[in-house]
């Protein structure tokens, strides 16, 4: 027993070389301070800075195995993360990419990224009203603050980046979101020259046989026909969009221009504030 003791010290030993110096070595003492009959001995080993192992064992290798297994395993070992993969307290990651995330779709205890909504999302949230909508909680986009994750583990801990590595993660998701807001909220307007052409000839009053919009605005109250004009060129910007945030169809009143939901618009296309004012006049 003793002669297999020794050899498994031997064997250990060979790690911890690896880890220490001949002082920490040569520094480690134990004894045996538990006999009883029909039990195991008791050993206590002291190891490098004052670690200190406790426990049964055959032998006095034995015991000496067992205690630098042990300050192996709790000092030069990094503690294992009891997480199931990259699931620290707080931080969301996609269901279908599995990326961490900062902002995305909600839908019940499942996320996604905003590249990976769920299919069947546009049509859940259209069979909705909008107070069906607002009374539930089930579905939404939303954004996570880095300040919601909450986690214990060390920073070399697999379970998670590093702290500059989550942030460069973050930053890079809101750079993302504002772009895609900035471009959503931008409006561009485009003017052709044949476009100033026709305004000017409406002008007819005009001395100018081409204005500029800024001309243009300061005759809008004098020239009703050209302001109508004007406006129509004014209010060009890309495609307006055919659908809310909530996935729910929109068109906009003939009339006032208003964004309203397809469902409020009459077969007139107007809305329900224009036509109550056409039914009062």
């Amino acid at each position: 027993m003793h002669d297999f003791c020794r050899t498994l010290h031997t064997l250990r030993m060979a790690d911890v070389r690896e880890h220490t110096t001949a002082a920490q070595r040569k520094a480690t003492w134990a004894y045996k301070f538990t006999v009883g009959q029909g039990r195991r001995p008791t050993f206590e080993w002291n190891g490098p800075d004052g670690y200190r192992w406790e426990g049964t064992a055959d032998c006095l290798w034995d015991a000496k195995f067992k205690g630098w297994g042990s300050w192996m395993e709790k000092v030069i070992t990094p503690p294992i993360c009891e997480h199931d993969g990259e699931n620290c307290q707080g931080s969301e990651h996609c269901n279908n990419c599995q990326v961490q995330i900062f902002s995305g779709y909600k839908d019940a205890d499942e996320r996604y990224c905003n590249d990976h909504k769920p299919a069947t999302w546009d049509a859940e949230i259209a069979e909705m009203t909008e107070e069906d909508f607002d009374d539930q909680d089930e579905m939404y986009w939303t954004e996570w603050e880095i300040d919601d994750i909450d986690c214990d583990c060390p920073a070399e801990c697999p379970c998670r980046p590093t702290p500059e590595a989550l942030q460069s993660l973050y930053d890079a998701d809101r750079a993302r979101s504002k772009a895609e807001n900035d471009a959503i909220n931008a409006k561009t307007y485009t003017v052709t020259q044949a476009q100033l052409n026709l305004i000017a000839k409406v002008l007819s009053d005009s001395p100018w046989d081409v204005m500029t919009l800024d001309e243009m605005k300061r005759k809008r109250d004098d020239v009703l026909e050209a302001s109508a004009v004007v406006d129509l060129v004014l209010k060009q910007e890309s495609p307006r969009p055919t659908e809310n945030y909530y996935g729910q169809a929109i068109g906009y009143c003939e009339l006032c221009e208003d964004e309203r939901l397809e469902e409020d618009l009459n077969e007139d296309g107007h809305c329900p504030t224009c036509e109550e004012r056409a039914e009062g006049s």
